[in-house]
């Protein structure tokens, strides 16, 4: 069995996790930054020696964090089950989507440059 993965790097640290599950928290990062909400979720990851261990995350619209692709992991461990690795992103995006409907709407100001002088020196 073959793993796909990134490391997601965050705070002090980083995890190791399925590049499925890495993208998803991303994307509910974006939502919970959005929404000036936070959130907690609860994920597999592959540890140092190989083995499946979890990982406790806390989202805040503070929470700074980017994922890199690492190679390919070959036979991480027998107990990695790839219907949890599903079970975790199928989670996220109820996360999402539960984030993205609640609060007010996000409006996106409208700037009016029509007052704007650039200055370019001479030029």
């Amino acid at each position: 069995m073959f793993v796909h993965v990134k490391r997601i790097y965050y705070s002090n640290g980083s995890v190791l996790t399925g590049d499925y599950i890495a993208d998803a928290i991303l994307d509910l990062a974006q939502v919970v930054a959005t929404r000036g909400a936070s959130t907690s979720i609860d994920i597999p990851v592959v540890l140092p020696d190989g083995q499946t261990g979890h990982a406790q995350l806390l989202l805040s619209p503070t929470s700074a964090m980017l994922s890199v692709t690492e190679p390919v992991v070959a036979h991480p461990s027998r107990s990695w089950d790839e219907d949890r690795a599903q079970d975790a992103v199928r989670g996220v995006r109820a996360s999402i989507r539960s984030l993205s409907r609640q609060g007010r709407p996000i409006t996106v100001r409208e700037l009016d440059y029509s007052a704007y002088q650039p200055d370019f020196g001479g030029l």
